[in-house]
């Protein structure tokens, strides 16, 4: 070993993780996602996502995370996070309609999403971010 696992004082190793890019040229993952990103507010379910690609489910979830570096759910969730975080800056809607909008199917699961990716509540994170009107 020729770091030590840990540092004194608390303070926490960090590792740096290479991003994954994206790939640059037109698959049937990519066209799919791109109408997902497109309806993030729907439900989508990841077997009609791999038959849309005519992939297996198998192969499907294998290609993504070879290519993203990551599930699709948890793409679908960063996804659904981040359109929350614009609707909270840019409007006034109450978080229940937020919740709606992104994709969530409830109110509490999109507070317990928000709280658990970002350590803040959606309420506290548009009292910070909010644009002026």
């Amino acid at each position: 070993m020729v770091t030590p696992p840990f540092r004194s004082g608390d303070q926490q190793q960090y590792v740096q993780t290479p991003i994954v890019k994206r790939p640059q040229l037109q698959t049937g993952i990519t066209r799919v996602l791109v109408h997902v990103a497109e309806t993030l507010n729907e439900p989508h379910d990841i077997n009609k996502l791999a038959k849309r690609c005519a992939m297996s489910r198998r192969t499907f979830t294998r290609q993504f995370n070879a290519t993203y570096g990551c599930s699709f759910g948890q793409w679908l969730l960063n996804q659904r996070l981040k359109l929350a975080q614009q609707i909270l800056e840019q409007t006034s809607l109450a978080i229940v309609q937020v919740a709606e909008q992104a994709g969530f199917g409830s109110e509490g699961i999109f507070r317990k999403h928000f709280k658990q990716a970002f350590n803040i509540t959606p309420s506290k994170w548009r009292e910070q971010f909010k644009g002026d009107e």
